[in-house]
Order: structure tokens, then C-alpha cells, then sequence
């Protein structure tokens, strides 16, 4: 059995007939530059059309195979670079017709104008040049190589906006200069050149003579502007008075010229004007000079004026010049505002403030400078006091400072539930922070007074303090422990995980007005304790929760009405409970007082007539462990109505 590769013996066995038959290790073929070879499999014949043999056959005779490799082409590398930059890139086949790009284009530089020549494997053109007429045999790198052409530029000239030279010149070529241009002059200035610039407004550079272009130049025309001067005249009747100034300079002035009054006019000065009758430009200061001017003198004629004034209270009404002989025009008769004191009443003009001069009326015309004063007439005003009671209105009138008047007797107020009321006195404030009626008073001004009462409780206060405790048995019920004269329950939604241990006694009695508790607590408890504040059968709950597991922040509230007679939240302090020890409290409440909302500073005033009253009380507690004390105000508001 003869198994051969490449043309060549590549293993050879003796086998016996009927054997399977032996097939030996695949072997390899090197690559060359057109293929890579890999092995397909044993034929019978070199070119792969014959059988295939894969080791299963059976041995019949002598047999030679062939190994046959499935051809894969290489694929080369073609690189095209511009400008050490690559172009584009692309893979061919072994003798394939190179596969060119387009031309690449190479944009102008300052010096040179580039136009493409081929692909060279030298980016100066010194290797060999491919074009599409080549046939791949390997990787390649080409690089595009371009024809260099000097480029040409052109040099204008410009003077005053126009071109007046222009020349073409190759790159680094010098450049030659036109002949000098002039500049007419203007009203402002005369010109001589100075030279070419490269800025319009010869803020750039000048160039030499001949020197190198380098690409498009505009080179422009700068003149030296010398400012010219002009005459300026003043004429006033027979006098002239002449002067020689540059344009644009601030024309000098002179001194106003007068002129003598007649007997119809006075003259003033009224300016210079460029026209004999002042139709012409008026001169003015800071006017410069922009050309030949004459400047003319310029009166107004006026007939000689008096001065008529109307004054009232030391101000002017009215102000005004009439000629001799004209009649006096008056102005509508000024009004005086009122004062506390009095109101008043226009009498007439008068040349004397105090009324005893001449009047208006009496004066047919205009004899020369005049004044006149508003002369007034005065009366005493009259105000009105209101007194309010209730629905009770009286109202008096009274001239100002007259004594204040006042009713004939006090008003009364009626009993109202356990309330009595004793008038305390007239305020102008419904409030009573207003100011307090006075006999010694006098009138002023309009003002009201209100009725103010003093409120007094009748009632008596009891059951004060209910303290409500309780327990929970083993099936989850709260259960009610009795002590005598308390009622003694458990609050709602409380629940309890160990049995509280508080011992509550009856330590002193105060009578009806307080009542002390004193309450043990142990430790690891949760407890509650509710307080009912009760005054003539209306209740004022007053609830304190103390959670205790481990250290226990206690808020403590204070509260207040506010102005709408709303129970304000005053904020909370903390009363620390540490771990580990036992806390006796003692809680005492007092009935104070009835008594209208605290003031800025604290103080609550007695309850007086329409204030809504409220009941205030004080409530002690004494934690013995920390040895603190801290004083908490409820208060509950109270309609009149409710109220016992």
C-alpha cells in the first residue's frame, strides 16, 4: 500500500488481503505565494477525481493513494499613503491587476501648486511606480508623489478705496512700488503721503522697497492729515472783533455784548446767530469751528415787566408779569386744610398778611410790583365721642378742647351663667389696651370708647384630678383595679407586655381645689397616666404617656391661645428616665383663675367684658431622682356661652 504526497513517497505498508485497510497520519504541504494548503483527504487519483479511501475499505490488491489539499489564495496587503497619512487601504489576490484608488488631490500651500504624478513605493518618487496595469505578488505600501508648481500671486495698490497699481509676482519675488499718490484736501484737513501699509487705517506694517511676496498683498495709501484753519467774526453794530482757529477746535467766545433800554423796551441779550435777524445757526458753547463763520449779535426786545404774586401760608399760588396799566389777574381763591383746632374759610387777597391792607377789589390795574396774601377766616371744629356698650350706642358732639364729655350714669352688664360682671371703665380699644377714659380729658379729635366689665366665677371647682391605671389578665383584657374616690381604668390602645407595678395613695387633701397623687413606677414598665381637669361638668383632658425601656426622653408640653382663639402648642422639654433606676412623681394640679389670652410678657390680665376667657392652671411634677422641677400651663378655651 503506497501513499504519496507532493509527488513524492510519503508512507508505504504490506498489508494481507481482506485487511482493513491501514491509512497513515494526514500529511502537510507547505504554503507558497499563491495558495495555503490544507489536507482533504487519501484518492486514488493525484488530481482528486478518483475514490477516497478513509481507512474503512477492505484490502483487495496493491493500491496507491494520493493526497489531495484544498487550495486557499492569499490575500496581500495593498497601503496607498498621502502625506505619511493613509489613503486607503485594500486586500487582493496573488496576480490580480492592481486595484488603484482614485487620484488623491493635495490642496495648495503658500509656495506650490501640487498636482498628482502616480504611486511610488518611495514617498519622493525615487522607487518603483505601480499603476493599474500591475499584477499583485506581494504586500505593498505606495505612497501618492505630486508635481510641484510655484505659485503666482498679485500686489495691489490702493488709495483712497481705489486700486491705483497692480503687478503679478512668483512666491519670494520682490515687489515694486507706484508712484507716490496725493490727497486732495477737505474742510477738515490738508494731506501729504506718508506710505503703502498693510492695514487700511495704517495701523500695519510699511514694507521696503522690493520686498518678497508671499502670497495676495493689498497694501493701501496712508496720507498725514494736517488740520487747516479758519476765520471767525463777531459783529455787533459797530464794532468787529476777528479771529483765525483751526477746524475742529472750540470757537472762543466773547463777552455778551448790551444794549441800552429805550423807553418802550429793555433788551437782553438773547446769543449770536450766523443771520442779521437770528433765522441763522445759533452759537453755543463747546461749537467748534468748521469753516469760514461770522457770528451776528442778537437781542429780544421786551416791555418792562412787573411782578404780581399771590401767596397762601408762605407758598405761591400764582406768579405772574403784567405790564404798567394792564388789570390784575386774580386766581381761584386758595382753600386751607382744617388743623386739629379749627377749620377755615378763604376771605379775600390783601397786600397785608394780616388783612389790613389794601384788597384786590380795590386795586383797578397793574401800578408796579405787587403782592398779595390769602387772607382766612377761622372756626373752632367740633368733633364726636361715641360711647359703645354692647349694642348700646350714644354718640355726643363737643368743639375741641372743650372737657370730654361722658354719659350720665356707668353701663351694666347681666348675669351671665355663673358669671357677674362690674364695669371697670370706658377704652378706646374693644381690647382694653387702648387708652382709659379720664375726666380731666378734652376733646381732640373723633374717638370711641368701649365699656369694659370685669368677669367673676361663682362656681365651685371639684374632682379635680381623676388618675387612670390598669392592667391586662392573661387572655389580653384590660382589667380595672378600684380605688376609693378614683375611677380607675385602663386608656384605649394601650397595650402592655409586662404587668405595671404603680402604687397610687392619697398622700393630702387641699379640698375641692386640688388633689396630690403620688404614683411609684417600676422598672421595664409601660405606663399611662390620664389626668381630667373638671370644672362645673366640662372636661379638660390631660394625658401623660411614659414609655419607659431603657433611657426615656419625656416630652412635657406648654400651650396657649392664640389671637383667633386657637390652642397653640408651645413646644416640648425633655425629661431624661436613665436605665436601671426607680422614679417617684408627684403631680399636683392647681385651679388658677379664669383669665384672657398671656401678653408679650407672660402676665395674664383678669377677664373683662366680650373676652373669651380660658382656664388656666398649673401643674407641678417633681421627678425625685434627677431632683428637677417643671411648671406646664394647660389651657382650654371657653365660649361665653359654656361658660360656668
Amino acid at each position: 500500500m503506497g501513499y504519496y504526497s507532493d509527488g513524492d513517497l510519503y508512507r508505504e505498508f504490506v498489508q494481507t488481503y481482506g485487511e482493513s485497510i491501514h491509512v497513515p497520519n494526514s500529511p502537510s504541504k507547505d504554503a507558497d505565494v499563491m495558495y495555503i494548503y490544507a489536507f482533504s483527504g487519501w484518492n486514488s487519483k493525484e488530481d482528486g477525481s478518483g475514490e477516497w479511501y478513509d481507512g474503512t475499505e477492505i484490502v483487495t490488491g496493491h493500491l496507491s493513494l494520493y493526497a489531495v489539499f484544498d487550495c486557499t489564495p492569499i490575500r496581500y496587503a495593498i497601503s496607498y499613503h498621502l502625506d505619511r497619512t493613509l489613503y486607503d487601504e485594500k486586500t487582493q489576490t496573488y496576480g490580480e491587476s492592481l486595484d488603484v484608488p482614485l487620484p488623491p488631490s493635495k490642496e495648495q500651500d503658500i509656495q506650490y501648486v501640487y498636482s498628482f504624478i502616480g504611486w511610488n513605493t518611495c514617498g519622493d518618487g525615487g522607487g518603483k511606480w505601480y499603476d493599474a496595469s500591475d499584477r499583485v505578488d506581494g504586500d505593498l505600501v505606495l505612497y501618492a508623489v505630486f508635481d510641484m508648481t510655484i505659485r503666482e500671486y498679485t500686489v495691489r495698490y490702493y488709495s483712497e478705496g481705489t486700486v491705483v497699481f497692480e503687478e503679478t509676482c512668483k512666491y519670494g519675488e520682490g515687489a515694486t512700488f507706484p508712484k507716490d499718490p496725493t490727497k486732495d484736501s477737505d474742510i477738515q484737513y490738508s494731506y501729504s503721503f506718508i506710505g503703502w501699509n498693510m492695514e487700511k487705517d495704517g495701523s500695519g506694517d510699511y514694507p521696503p522697497t522690493g520686498f518678497p511676496v508671499s502670497g495676495e498683498i493689498s497694501l493701501y495709501a496712508i496720507f498725514l492729515g494736517v488740520l487747516r484753519e479758519y476765520d471767525v467774526t463777531y459783529c455787533h453794530e459797530n464794532e468787529i472783533i476777528h479771529m483765525t482757529q483751526e477746524y475742529g477746535s472750540e470757537i472762543r467766545a466773547v463777552a455778551d455784548p448790551c444794549k441800552d433800554a429805550d423807553m418802550t423796551y429793555t433788551y437782553s441779550f438773547v446769543g449770536w446767530n450766523t443771520c442779521k435777524d437770528g433765522t441763522g445757526t445759533w452759537y453755543y458753547e463747546g461749537m467748534t469751528v468748521s469753516g469760514e463763520i461770522v457770528f451776528y449779535a442778537i437781542f429780544d426786545p421786551a416791555y418792562i415787566p412787573y411782578l404780581v404774586v399771590f401767596l397762601s401760608e408762605g407758598k405761591t399760588v400764582s406768579e405772574m408779569t403784567q405790564t404798567y396799566g394792564e388789570k390784575i389777574s386774580s386766581p381761584r381763591g386758595p382753600v386751607k386744610d382744617p388743623d386739629v383746632q379749627y377749620s377755615y374759610s378763604f376771605t379775600g387777597w390783601n397786600t397785608d398778611p394780616s388783612g389790613k391792607g389794601e384788597w384786590l377789589a380795590d386795586i383797578p390795574s397793574v401800578t408796579g410790583d405787587l403782592t398779595f396774601y390769602a387772607v382766612f377766616c377761622q372756626s373752632l371744629r367740633e368733633y364726636t365721642i361715641t360711647f359703645v356698650s354692647g349694642d348700646d350706642v350714644t354718640c355726643m358732639v363737643s368743639e375741641y378742647g372743650s372737657p370730654m364729655p361722658a354719659p350720665l350714669k356707668d353701663p351694666s352688664k347681666s348675669t351671665l351663667n355663673d358669671f357677674t360682671y362690674e364695669f371697670m371703665g370706658w377704652n378706646t380699644a374693644e381690647d382694653a389696651t387702648g387708652r382709659w377714659y379720664d375726666r380731666d380729658m378734652t376733646v381732640s379729635c373723633n374717638i370711641v370708647f368701649y365699656a369694659k366689665f370685669t368677669a367673676k366665677c361663682q362656681s365651685t371647682i371639684s374632682d379635680i384630678v381623676t388618675i387612670s391605671v390598669g392592667d391586662m389578665d392573661d387572655e389580653g383584657e384590660i382589667v380595672a383595679s378600684g380605688y376609693s374616690g378614683w375611677t380607675i381604668t385602663f386608656p384605649a390602645g394601650i397595650l402592655v407586655e409586662d404587668h405595671p407595678t404603680l402604687a397610687v395613695s392619697h398622700i393630702h387633701d387641699f379640698g375641692d381645689m386640688s388633689k396630690d397623687v403620688r404614683v411609684a413606677l417600676s422598672n421595664k414598665t409601660v405606663y399611662s397616666i390620664e389626668l381630667s381637669v373638671s370644672i362645673a361638668g366640662n372636661t379638660l383632658p390631660i394625658t401623660v404617656r411614659l414609655p419607659y425601656d431603657g433611657n426615656v426622653d419625656v416630652p412635657v408640653h406648654s400651650f396657649y391661645i392664640d389671637g383667633s382663639g386657637n390652642l397653640v402648642d408651645n413646644g416640648e422639654a425633655e425629661l431624661v428616665f436613665e436605665d436601671g433606676k426607680t422614679y417617684a412623681v408627684f403631680i399636683t394640679p392647681h385651679f388658677s383663675t379664669w383669665a384672657v389670652g398671656p401678653e408679650e410678657d407672660g402676665d395674664h390680665d383678669p377677664a373683662e367684658e366680650d373676652d373669651v376667657p380660658y382656664a388656666a392652671f398649673a401643674v407641678s411634677a417633681t421627678l425625685l431622682a434627677i431632683a428637677a422641677a417643671y411648671i406646664i400651663c394647660f389651657l382650654r378655651k371657653r365660649s361665653k356661652d359654656d361658660m360656668a
